[in-house]
């Protein structure tokens, strides 16, 4: 329903990126509701729509789909030649992510084929790259709180010295008060 809102607003707009998605879109609900024909009808309206625009992960993305359709289907020969036009198309735009999906569905179709020494290859490379992306993930959250601690710090060091030189200033003015007014009284 709101996959089909989308192509509508798109329609009226004209944007090519969100006819590419919405129709990327229904083709997985249809494909998650088994039935790969009406999916495969979708991505690939999508996948025209992504080579239209030059979309090399969104391309990618598409063949990754068809692959997985093929392999529904049983047909192994063809999910494995869609899953090397998504691999291409990935590693023309360096995506990790759609690297990640890729190596899951080559291990999920070696496994369904029975290749279990090269599934386990796959899992492998799987969760190499998955494990790379978890550690450089938690790396920058990590270096995200040490820049906030680090500027907390600053910023409580900035307000104690603002403080210390509010003091200060008191000081000054009231001790020039004093010898004003000694003054004042002295010439009396």
């Amino acid at each position: 329903k709101y996959f089909k809102q989308s192509i509508v607003i798109a329609e009226k707009i004209y944007n090519l990126i969100w006819y590419a998605v919405a129709y990327s879109g229904l083709g997985q609900v249809y494909l998650n509701s088994n039935q790969p024909a009406q999916a495969r009808l979708y991505f690939n309206k999508a996948l025209n729509l992504y080579t239209k625009i030059n979309d090399k992960v969104g391309i990618s993305e598409m063949y990754h789909m068809i692959s997985k359709i093929h392999a529904k289907k049983g047909g192994l020969d063809s999910a494995f030649f869609f899953l090397a036009l998504s691999k291409k198309s990935a590693e023309a735009t360096g995506s990790r992510e759609r690297k990640l999906d890729n190596f899951k569905l080559q291990e999920e179709l070696y496994t369904l084929l029975g290749k279990y020494d090269s599934a386990l290859y796959y899992k492998s490379k799987f969760m190499e790259l998955h494990d790379n992306m978890f550690n450089e993930s938690m790396v920058r959250t990590l270096s995200n709180i040490e820049l906030k601690i680090s500027e907390e710090e600053a910023l409580r060091v900035l307000a104690a010295k603002d403080n210390l030189i509010k003091r200060k200033t008191f000081q000054t003015y009231f001790l020039i008060a004093v010898v004003l007014i000694v003054l004042i009284f002295s010439f009396i």
